[in-house]
């Protein structure tokens, strides 16, 4: 497109045949347009403010190691945490996640079981002191994997390599799931 000038002759005095009436809008109109406005806003405020329900399924221990357990159990307390500090993210609770531990439930089953669209369902395997960790977000409604990733470490100190990997998880969800940004707690080291 383009612009060019349009030029008009400009009159000098106005007459009064061609001054209009100002019609001033009734008061009833006024609030109409600001009732609907208000509606308009509130709809978009909750269009733009939907959650996303994700639980956290138990991490299974594909080692058979009681040592591994106990890695599985804190990874999946430690996703459950990270994911709960997305905002638009709701998680289930602890408890809630673990009354599914060890049942053979389909994605439909405990979707429905814990009210959620979408699970995080995972495994660790241990060898010596290499240890791998898979995990895949999972869409209720038609059980498909969304996305699915694989962490491999080794074994060095337990709490940094659970903290790492359910960042490493939780961030990938974040993006897959487009939601909102993390909400940080409050360092105290840093705010000393």
């Amino acid at each position: 497109g383009g612009y060019r000038p349009v030029f008009f002759e400009r009159e000098t005095v106005p007459t009064l045949a061609k001054i209009r009436p100002v019609c001033l809008p009734s008061v009833a109109g006024v609030l109409a347009a600001l009732a609907v406005a208000a509606v308009g806003a509130t709809w978009w405020a909750r269009a733009n403010s939907s959650t996303v329900t994700v639980a956290v399924l138990p991490v299974g221990d594909r080692s058979h190691d009681p040592a591994s357990d106990y890695f599985a159990d804190g990874l999946t307390d430690e996703v459950i945490r990270n994911l709960s500090m997305i905002e638009r993210v709701t998680v289930p609770s602890r408890t809630s996640s673990f009354a599914l531990k060890g049942k053979q439930l389909s994605a439909g089953e405990a979707g429905k079981q814990l009210g959620v669209e979408y699970l995080v369902e995972g495994s660790v395997l241990q060898a010596g002191q290499q240890l791998r960790v898979t995990v895949a977000l999972i869409r209720v409604r038609d059980d498909f994997v969304l996305w699915s990733g694989r962490f491999d470490r080794e074994l060095t100190d337990v709490f940094a390599i659970q903290d790492e990997i359910s960042r490493g998880i939780v961030n990938s969800l974040r993006l897959k799931l487009n939601t909102g940004r993390r909400r940080y707690e409050t360092n105290l080291e840093a705010y000393d």
